[in-house]
């Protein structure tokens, strides 16, 4: 399969978003527009220019997505990079790295790293990581506190109908045929 252009990317991505449609990227065009955004990195050799990629990338994708889907891309973007390095593909320079201290956000705990500056400004802010937690807890609250009940009996019912049925047809050679009718039953169900 030939590998599709960034700009050919992009232009689709913006399409798909002008159109409504829920699918903005395929996991090809993800991947594509990583290794574009890597080859970009390539040719930055200042703190600045890698400042301004990475901008706007986050740019690029929050034109077609929430900020919580965002941060789970950048997530992606950030293992390829980290990958990248690793194999050397994206070597590590004194103009396009620095060291620093790093403070963990859920234990406090700091560590003296060296990384790309692509690391540092491919994600957001701690605060907005924050907000991003904070809006998926109340999201599941609400689930939690909205439970859909399930008519137990019923269930239990059905479950032991199909059980039944189950000894029956594992002695006749029909095994296929009962998981198919019990999962057919539980999504009617």
């Amino acid at each position: 399969m030939r590998q599709l252009s960034r700009d050919t990317i992009i232009a689709a991505f913006r399409d798909r978003i002008q159109q409504g449609d829920r699918l903005r990227l395929s996991k090809d065009e993800l991947d594509g527009l990583i290794e574009g955004f890597i080859e970009q990195l390539r040719g930055a050799n200042t703190e600045k220019k890698i400042k301004a990629l990475c901008e706007a990338e986050i740019k690029l994708l929050e034109e077609g997505y929430p900020q919580a889907s965002v941060a789970k891309y950048l997530t992606v973007y950030r293992k390829a990079l980290k990958v990248a390095i690793e194999e050397n593909s994206l070597a590590l320079t004194k103009s396009n790295s620095h060291r620093f201290i790093h403070h963990q956000r859920v234990t406090g705990l700091q560590e003296k790293r060296f990384e790309h500056w692509a690391l540092t400004y491919l994600k957001y802010t701690p605060e907005v990581y924050e907000t991003i937690d904070k809006r998926s807890q109340l999201t599941n609250r609400g689930k939690q506190l909205n439970l859909r009940l399930v008519p137990v009996e019923r269930y239990l019912a059905l479950l032991q109908s199909f059980l039944t049925k189950k000894d029956l047809m594992r002695h006749d050679g029909w095994q296929q045929r009962s998981r198919d009718s019990l999962d057919d039953a539980l999504r009617k169900w």
